[in-house]
């Protein structure tokens, strides 16, 4: 159950169902003055004794007062950006650095097959060698 509060609808608690949610698509809220006396006189003729429509006024002007503006997201989200680039840069250099030692180590495996093979051949034609000469 919502309640009209000035320019506000506030959900009433004591209702089961759930308030509704914003689509996409959804006209955005126009950006209005709160009148917190206007908003308690609507909430105590609503449901709500005088102290908590007082409450509830008070709590939800002090939310208006702190709420972010859209340049402070802005400026938030540009912060942000700035920082996950930054990050995003540091790990394209630790991946370009693992990248090379790869590269390195692959080039030593190939060597030491080479050795391998190499030595495998010299110790098979020593053991051709020595076979013939006793036979």
């Amino acid at each position: 159950m919502f309640i009209e509060c000035g320019a506000m609808k506030l959900y009433h608690p004591g209702e089961a169902a759930l308030p509704e949610r914003v689509r996409p698509g959804d006209e955005p809220m126009a950006a209005t003055a709160f009148n917190p006396l206007e908003a308690a006189q609507d909430l105590e003729a609503a449901v709500f004794e005088r102290r908590q429509a007082e409450a509830i006024a008070k709590v939800v002007n002090q939310g208006d007062e702190r709420a972010a503006t859209k340049a402070d997201l802005d400026a938030f989200a540009a912060t942000l950006r700035s920082e996950l680039r930054s990050e995003l840069r540091a790990v394209n250099s630790r991946v370009d650095t693992v990248n090379s030692r790869v590269d390195a180590l692959n080039s030593r495996i190939s060597i030491l097959q080479w050795v391998v093979g190499i030595q495998s051949a010299i110790t098979l034609a020593t053991f051709a060698i020595v076979a013939a000469k006793l036979l």
